[in-house]
């Protein structure tokens, strides 16, 4: 049995939010180059977590079961339904509209009668300013961005004198992050049939936490966590973190491929 494991939800709710990073890197040339006084390269990771406009820690990351085998209930189901379709057809009639009056002069006057933005469930919600902690005085994030009653860590967020090309470094800022990651912690005995001795077990149950940022920093992330992946704990194996890319540097990637 996995002595680590990561639950869908712990069993109370709470505020989410995710981390970004990204490394700061310079380099200080002097004015007259000599032996002892040389270029220097300063190399620096700065970080901040940000609050989650909706709260989705009520919803579980399991996969809802099938309704039915039966193959006509299954397309039914998985399949778009007319609603599914009158609602694209509405979204495509606005992203037209957007496209003739931008680039045809003929609509231009009707500019203002075009929908910029199109609304959806939690269009009030994503429209307010993101609460963010990266001051690096801030004693205990779990105050300024769940500001209820659990608190799991104390500890300094914002720029860090550490290099995420290399991998000790990497592995350091993980390990760091990872302290505001909501867990369970649990002991369980297990009992060795071979031998009889009763082994204590460690098991962290993790909320996971989205960790965003270049692609850069997402790979050396996932490298992090390899080279971890011998540790016996989730927590040593940084498990509560989930690498992924920012929206942006996903968007640069498919148009340098395209």
């Amino acid at each position: 049995m996995q002595p680590s494991e990561i639950l869908p939800a712990l069993s109370f709710q709470y505020p989410t939010f995710k981390f970004v990073g990204d490394n700061i890197d310079k380099t200080i040339k002097p004015r007259f180059m000599r032996i002892d006084q040389q270029s220097k390269s300063l190399h620096y990771f700065h970080h901040y977590a940000i609050r989650d406009r909706v709260n989705i820690s009520h919803l579980s990351e399991m996969p809802l079961p099938l309704p039915s085998q039966d193959p006509s209930v299954l397309a039914e189901t998985l399949l778009p339904s007319s609603l599914d379709n009158a609602v694209i057809l509405n979204n495509f009639i606005i992203h037209v509209s957007r496209i003739l009056t931008k680039n045809m002069p003929f609509f231009e006057s009707v500019q203002d009668a075009v929908v910029r933005h199109i609304p959806h469930k939690f269009s009030t919600e994503m429209a307010q300013k993101s609460i963010v902690a990266r001051n690096t005085y801030i004693t205990c994030l779990s105050y300024y961005l769940c500001n209820d009653s659990h608190i799991y860590c104390i500890g300094p967020v914002g720029c860090a004198t550490k290099n995420e090309n290399k991998l000790e470094d990497m592995i350091s800022i993980m390990d760091s992050l990872h302290t505001y990651v909501p867990s369970a912690h649990h002991q369980n005995e297990h009992s060795i049939s071979s031998t009889g001795e009763v082994e204590v077990v460690d098991q962290y149950h993790f909320h996971e936490i989205l960790f965003r940022g270049d692609q850069l920093t997402c790979a050396q992330a996932r490298g992090s966590q390899k080279a971890k992946i011998s540790e016996i704990s989730g927590k040593a194996q940084l498990l509560g973190l989930v690498p992924v890319a920012e929206d942006w540097h996903t968007k640069m990637c498919l148009l340098e491929v395209g």
